[in-house]
């Protein structure tokens, strides 16, 4: 459900439309949260915008502009070791979204703002605050709209690996090179051409 970011527009929104807002966004941050690896990519961040009205489509990237924004995640999104915390802070799975029908309709139109309002903070860094994207604002953005407390892995395969191609299936510049002959329509988020219909 792509939403506002105005309070006044969500508040008119039913109880089970909020629950249901809030929940789709918890899913798909916690899907890019637990990528790990090489499976972790800039990309990923556009499913969390697109949740926010005023978000701009994804861009349909340049094999030599998808190389450089590829180039920047590797530089500052990346940590050499896996976060941890406490473990006595993290709660079972199926806790981490009970509290949600609880909530009354005013406090679930507070938390969907402060969900959007948080997702609007992580797509806007590199244009407000004129720096790069880092893993801090990934861990920013976590905390910010997830109820549990689950370590992160920003750790990154080594540059050789990641930065450039040993196969033709692996590495940033196999993946840009697999979409060059995409028409029309282009699905970055999968390995390869893509097909127009």
């Amino acid at each position: 459900m792509i939403l506002a970011r105005s309070k006044i527009m969500l508040g008119f929104l039913i109880h089970f439309q909020l629950v249901e807002a809030i929940l789709e966004r918890r899913k798909v941050i916690r899907y890019v949260r637990d990528q790990q690896g090489d499976d972790r990519c800039f990309l990923d961040y556009y499913l969390i915008w697109e949740f926010i009205i005023s978000s701009p489509r994804m861009p349909r990237f340049t094999a030599e502009e998808g190389m450089k924004r590829c180039n920047l995640f590797f530089e500052h999104c990346r940590a050499e070791t896996p976060d941890t915390i406490p473990f006595n802070t993290m709660c079972e799975i199926k806790r981490w979204d009970a509290n949600l029908r609880l909530l009354s309709h005013a406090e679930l139109v507070e938390e969907l703002f402060a969900v959007q309002e948080a997702i609007v903070r992580h797509r806007d860094v590199e244009t407000d605050e004129q720096r790069p994207r880092t893993c801090d604002d990934d861990r920013a953005l976590f905390l910010a709209t997830l109820p549990e407390l689950t370590p992160c892995d920003f750790r990154l395969p080594a540059r050789e690996k990641f930065l450039i191609s040993t196969t033709p299936t692996s590495g940033c510049p196999a993946f840009w090179q697999s979409h060059v002959g995409c028409d029309n329509y282009c699905n970055l988020h999968q390995w390869g051409a893509c097909r127009s219909f």
